[in-house]
């Protein structure tokens, strides 16, 4: 486990240029990993298609500013998901269960290198084609503001919860 390095975690108070090349470094430190992940596990065990292309930096330049505070924010939540893998595994990096979390983590990084650069139309465009509304993201982003930073659903319905299998309804006025 010597050689596993962790991707950037840039500091609130980070500049756009310095934001601009953390996110190089984890494009790179995105690629790294994928290499070392394949060595790992079988290569077909996850899709590890490369992101789209970064942009230029004076493209960069023209992001509006809630573009550059979300790249900002998941490349800090990208940071501590990896420490939590870390942290979680150290003595069994490469059991099935920390492999699952990295290639989990992998994913959503891909996610995020493929829109970083949309416009804010281009991004609500993605959304819309996604089957999400600006009302539905803002009342994600206005429930997950309040939430705790480790909370999951699974604490709440548990592992073997399925949506499409119906529960009974509570009845209040048998009480």
């Amino acid at each position: 486990m010597n050689d596993i390095s962790s991707p950037p975690y840039p500091s609130m108070d980070v500049l756009s240029p310095t934001l601009y090349r953390y996110m190089v470094e984890f494009r790179e430190w995105w690629g790294e990993h994928c290499i070392q992940l394949i060595e790992l596990t079988d290569p077909d065990a996850f899709d590890h298609e490369d992101p789209d292309a970064l942009a230029s930096e004076s493209y960069w330049e023209n992001v509006s500013v809630m573009g550059k505070a979300r790249a900002l924010l998941y490349l800090r939540r990208m940071r501590e998901g990896w420490d939590a893998i870390l942290r979680d595994h150290e003595d069994a990096w490469d059991s099935d269960t920390s492999i699952q979390r990295q290639i989990g983590l992998l994913h959503m990084g891909r996610n995020f290198l493929n829109v970083v650069f949309l416009t804010p139309e281009e991004y609500e465009a993605m959304e819309v084609r996604a089957g999400r509304s600006e009302s539905d993201m803002r009342a994600f982003d206005d429930v997950s503001s309040v939430l705790p930073d480790d909370f999951s659903i699974i604490d709440i319905v548990g592992e073997d919860f399925d949506p499409d299998v119906e529960t009974e309804e509570c009845d209040d006025e048998a009480e």
